[in-house]
């Protein structure tokens, strides 16, 4: 029995994730929402999620300090981090220095950001998935 992915959403990127399609929709995922950092930190702790999805700038703190954050724990660290962040590239540098896994800008492709996703859930693409399957097709014409 496979065991759920945790996503965390934090801020304002809840519908980001909810519109994508692709191989997250391939694996059992328990996505979870945080209104702030100190929020999405708490619910790290307590169920030590796969995937933190945050906004650049939460209303209590920025991507920059919850990654920080738990990047210098040894207990939450083991976790993927994705930042979203507007197309400006003072925002963009911002993203980069985040030490986070990787960054997307706004508005989000949601192609892009399933890709991503997979990518840090470490979900395998569909073509490494083999179906055996003996067939027998009858028809009118030999």
């Amino acid at each position: 029995m496979t065991t759920a992915k945790k996503v965390l959403l934090v801020g304002d990127c809840g519908g980001a994730l909810g519109e994508s399609e692709g191989p997250v929709r391939r694996v059992a995922v328990d996505v979870r929402t945080a209104g702030s950092g100190t929020e999405a930190l708490a619910l790290h702790r307590a169920q030590n999620a796969d995937l933190i999805v945050t906004d650049l700038d939460l209303v209590d703190m920025t991507a920059q300090h919850l990654c920080e954050t738990v990047r210098g724990d040894e207990r939450l660290r083991n976790v993927s981090l994705l930042v979203l962040c507007s197309p400006e590239e003072s925002e963009r540098q911002r993203a980069a220095e985040c030490r986070a896994n990787a960054h997307i800008v706004r508005p989000v492709d949601s192609e892009a950001l399933a890709n991503q996703v997979a990518r840090l859930l470490e979900i395998p693409p569909r073509a490494s998935f083999r179906v055996l399957a003996r067939l027998t097709v009858g028809g009118r014409d030999g």
